[in-house]
């Protein structure tokens, strides 16, 4: 399963789209804030989430930036793969 977040419906469709071609099941989230509710939400019900990766796009033009989040959550011992994705212009 991958956490998907990216801010622009247009891109967030896209990749959720190709992610899926490629045989996997995504959850897409709108920003960081999400992604960390969801994940959160996931830890209290026992639901495991180590198999999960989490996919960051865009992720400095966020409200809170993505990178906070990722910190926060590593310090309350949830570890994930990550895997960040942003525009170089």
């Amino acid at each position: 399963t991958v956490l998907l977040a990216e801010d622009d419906d247009e891109i967030r469709g896209h990749l959720v789209r190709r992610l899926a071609q490629e045989g996997y099941t995504v959850s897409p989230c709108r920003n960081a804030m999400e992604l960390e509710s969801v994940i959160l939400r996931m830890v209290a019900v026992g639901a495991p989430v180590l198999h999960r990766m989490v996919v960051l796009s865009s992720f400095l033009e966020w409200h809170r930036p993505g990178l906070e989040v990722i910190a926060d959550l590593r310090q309350r011992g949830i570890r994930l793969p990550l895997l960040i994705m942003t525009d170089p212009a």
